[in-house]
């Protein structure tokens, strides 16, 4: 298959002519050529396919087996490998490792597909075949694991004797600090085979060629831009005389190299043991690159080093703890990133690190944990151990460090640590009684002091005794059932909150508990441990009840006071309402559903608007809502409510709730009004009187013949004044005087003797009240003149007074009818007047009120006759409209 390839003419082809190949693509055909499995090389992005023996003799054996191009599918599903990642696949029921084959600059240029494992199957297709391919493929899968494992024994072999010449150099600097020349400072065996010991000597006197072949200005830029680089060169100085590869990396202010003599694979007539060595070096690629996926799949970053400390292979984890790929104690910039303690807080130096140790032939296992601080200042704690590797002599030639974030870990560790000693220091100082018993043998496993505050038992005595009957005993007898029954459920797995009793055995004392116990279950998700979680609850208890009491106290008051309570969740516009609030509504408890619509709708239709805008003001300005309206029940009737509430607001000062109560004020308001009618009434009639009292003053001063007889009438009158006062104030305030009492009042005060006065007519004529004062007056004129002149003043006169009702008809108000007669009078002769006039006696102020005016205030009509044998007076004025409503005078 070589010569075939050697033969081909590539140049039409992603390859190109074969004397353009690149030294990896070269490789990676040497390792094609001598791989011993079935194996394929896809290049470019037209998917160029070369091939080896081994598939050739596969394709010709398995009599078409395989296609001339790769299996159905088989380039898609290597879609990773093209993308820099190794993978294994299945293809065709074919198992295939993809590994991708990049060149100098990083990018894949080609992809080594290799058959890791096959299988045959049958035509039929069934169970028996399938089978048999599964326990073949798996014994192909056995022989490729231990042909990794032979191939990784011979990467070991290979490092420990690299025949390539390896040297380090040390820049040589002017005055400018330029270079101008390089100081070799460590050559391999290889190199020393070459050239002898030449450590400290100078390269541009040792080897003038490397200016004129560039290799001192490759050595230059690597130094000064830290970039590596690969080339291969065609040397003829000195005593060398070939092709060689060299692998230049800045190392310090200096360089390392790898120089490798390629010359045999230069010569055309070597070819075959060009591809051999390419062949070597592709299973030794191959191995890597497997190696490098194992190493990039780990978890945990894996450093190794070669003897000097240099990095020889890392992973992408690594790459977070050592950006610049060197170990801690070979980055003068990563060393104080790094920190570990010793057992006795000294901090460990960077001379101890596990690397550094590991490299003076120390194991350091399990490691150490060290503290990684991150180029933005995060702290993260790692596990960092390390071993040595050794050559076959036992001679270390580099070590293996593996890195382990346990950040989470040791964050989690010690904040399990610091909770622990929280709920300790919690527990000790909490009056709640904390409790862990083993769920089996119910023996207390922890307690804190509160159980010896609330028991009267020290923890020792409780966990010494016996697991149950020490404590049992503590308890109350009546509530040891109750306990135990919740043990049994909580051991079924059931959390149980119960209250019980205890007698603290130190003061004999009944302390209340209450216990919640939950079960604690294991990693079988058994019962194995009960938590408890206890507080006295006596001083709750003994406050509940208090509480009840309190409450029901305060519930007879609000039934008492007729206090309506309202609660309204403004949020849910759900309100709650106490039974009376119900009925001060009008309805029955339950009726109708509390809300806010429903308080507005049973609101007086002149009350809505200025009952819900001061609800709103109180809200806005965070005061208390007052306010009196009217509400109309449902069967009509309207009702005087006096209410106060108080809104309650969340931080944002958004109100949240409004709790209030109202009271019924109907009854208030009645008084209140009917007190402001009497305080009218009275107003009205002080007035009056006081125009009575004056126009008495100055009729009574008209009339009087001097100063005594003005005393005498004037205080007669005044006295008739404060009686018919006294008959109004007695009255209720629909109440009216009757016509019967004000005449009988009025004669009382006569002191006539048994027989003389007679009085006809019905009962409870209703005068108006306007209309009360100045009847009264006129018949005390009457009375007064009997008693001086008349009837009542002579031992055999007679007085009649006779009234009847006549009832309204139409739009005329009732009237009375009332006849005063005098009999049996010996009439006397003229009084001599106030100025000298005589005038017939009984002809003065009373006949004047009388004759002018009733008729003017009254609309009365009147008569006022002076007999031969006494006083005959007639009047007839309108009475109350309310006289004929339920009353039936007569």
């Amino acid at each position: 298959m070589a010569q075939r390839i050697a033969a081909r003419d590539w140049s039409d082809t992603a390859l190109g002519s074969p004397d353009r190949w690149s030294s990896t693509m070269r490789g990676a055909v040497a390792m094609l050529l001598d791989h011993l499995r079935p194996a394929l090389l896809l290049v470019g992005a037209d998917r160029t396919t070369l091939c080896n023996d081994a598939w050739h003799d596969r394709r010709v054996g398995a009599a078409g087996r395989w296609n001339a191009r790769p299996p159905a599918g088989l380039d898609a599903r290597l879609s990773d490998a093209w993308a820099g990642e190794p993978v294994r696949i299945v293809a065709d029921g074919t198992v295939w490792s993809g590994t991708p084959i990049r060149d100098l600059h990083g990018r894949v240029e080609a992809v080594l597909a290799t058959a890791i494992a096959m299988a045959d199957t049958g035509e039929d297709g069934g169970g028996a075949s399938q089978g048999s391919d599964r326990l073949h493929l798996e014994q192909q899968v056995r022989e490729g694991a231990a042909e990794l494992q032979q191939s990784r024994d011979l990467l070991q072999a290979t490092m420990d004797s690299s025949q390539d010449m390896i040297q380090v150099f040390a820049a040589i600097r002017d005055d400018r600090g330029a270079i101008v020349d390089f100081r070799w400072l460590l050559n391999n065996h290889t190199s020393e085979h070459h050239y002898g010991e030449v450590r400290g000597e100078s390269l541009l006197e040792r080897r003038p060629g490397v200016v004129e072949i560039g290799i001192f200005d490759a050595f230059r830029r690597v130094t000064e831009t830290g970039v590596p680089e690969q080339t291969e060169r065609s040397y003829d100085r000195e005593q060398f005389d070939g092709w060689y590869y060299q692998s230049v990396v800045k190392l310090g202010d200096g360089v390392a190299t790898t120089t490798k003599d390629i010359s045999a694979w230069k010569a055309s007539q070597a070819e075959v043991q060009r591809l051999r060595d390419a062949m070597a070096q592709a299973r030794i690629d191959e191995n890597d690159a497997r190696l490098a996926a194992v190493f990039e799949a780990l978890p945990v970053g894996v450093l190794v080093t070669d003897a000097e400390g240099r990095t020889v292979r890392t992973n992408e984890e690594m790459a977070r703890f050592l950006p610049n790929g060197l170990m801690p104690s070979r980055d003068d910039g990563a060393a104080p990133r790094w920190r570990a303690w010793a057992a006795d807080g000294a901090v460990v130096p960077v001379t101890d690190y596990p690397g550094v140790r590991a490299l003076r032939g120390e194991r350091v296992m399990p490691g150490i944990e060290m503290l990684y601080t991150d180029e933005d200042g995060r702290e993260i704690w790692t596990r960092v151990s390390a071993m040595p590797i050794r050559d076959g002599d036992g001679a270390v030639i580099g070590h293996a460090s593996v890195i382990t974030d346990i950040d989470t870990l040791k964050r989690n560790a010690e904040a399990l640590r610091t909770s622990e000693e929280r709920l300790r220091q919690f527990g000790d100082a909490s009056q709640d009684l904390l409790s862990i018993r083993d769920a089996a043998s119910l023996r207390w496993r922890y307690l804190t002091p509160a159980f010896e505050a609330i028991h009267g038992l020290s923890r020792d005595a409780a966990m010494a005794g016996h697991p149950l009957r020490t404590w049992l005993a503590l308890v109350v007898p009546e509530d040891r059932r109750t306990v135990l029954a919740a043990i049994r459920r909580i051991r079924a797995g059931e959390p149980v909150t119960v209250d019980y009793r205890v007698c603290r055995t130190s003061d004999g004392a009944i302390r209340w508990l209450r216990d919640t116990g939950f079960p604690i279950r294991d990693g079988e998700d058994r019962v194995a441990m009960i938590g408890g979680i206890g507080k006295d609850i006596t001083d709750a208890k003994a406050a509940q009840e208090a509480l009840e009491k309190h409450e029901a106290f305060l519930t007879s008051a609000v039934e008492v006071g007729r206090l309506g309570l309202w609660d309204w969740d403004i949020r849910t516009d759900r309100v709650r309402w106490s039974d009376e609030r119900f009925r001060q509504g009008g309805y029955r408890v339950g009726e109708v559903l509390p809300s806010y619509q429903a308080w507005v709708d049973c609101l007086h239709p002149d009350e809505r608007a200025g009952a819900e805008a001061e609800v709103r003001a109180a809200m806005a300005e965070a005061r208390d809502y007052v306010r009196e309206y009217r509400v109309v029940h449902p069967d009509g009737s309207i009702h005087w409510l006096h209410g106060r509430g108080r809104f309650f607001y969340d931080d944002h000062g958004a109100a949240i709730r409004m709790i209030g109560a109202l009271v019924d004020v109907t009854e208030r308001r009645e008084w209140e009004e009917r007190q402001k009618a009497l305080v009218n009434e009275l107003q009205h009639r002080t007035r009056n009187l006081i125009g009575v009292v004056r126009s008495i003053s100055d009729k009574t001063a008209r009339t009087s013949r001097d100063l005594a007889d003005f005393h005498l009438r004037y205080r007669d009158r005044l006295d008739a004044l404060a009686r018919i006062q006294s008959l109004l104030s007695r009255l209720e305030e629909q109440d009216r005087v009757t016509f019967d009492s004000l005449v009988a009042t009025e004669l009382a005060a006569t002191n006539s003797a048994a027989g003389q006065v007679t009085l006809d007519g019905p009962g409870g004529i209703r005068l108006r009240s306007s209309t009360v004062q100045i009847l009264a007056m006129a018949i005390h004129e009457l009375a007064t003149n009997a008693v001086e002149h008349g009837a009542l003043a002579q031992a055999d006169g007679r007085l009649m007074v006779r009234w009847r009702f006549e009832p309204a008809e139409g739009d005329r108000a009732p009237w009375l009818h009332v006849d005063w007669r005098e009999s049996a009078v010996t009439m006397p002769g003229a009084d001599m007047g106030p100025d000298g006039v005589r005038v017939p006696a009984g002809s003065g102020q009373g006949r004047e009120l009388i004759e002018r005016a009733l008729p003017y205030q009254l609309h009365a009509r009147t008569s006022f006759n002076l007999g031969p044998d006494g006083v005959h007076c007639t009047i007839s004025f309108p009475v109350s409209a309310s006289t004929g409503q339920g009353h039936c005078p007569g």
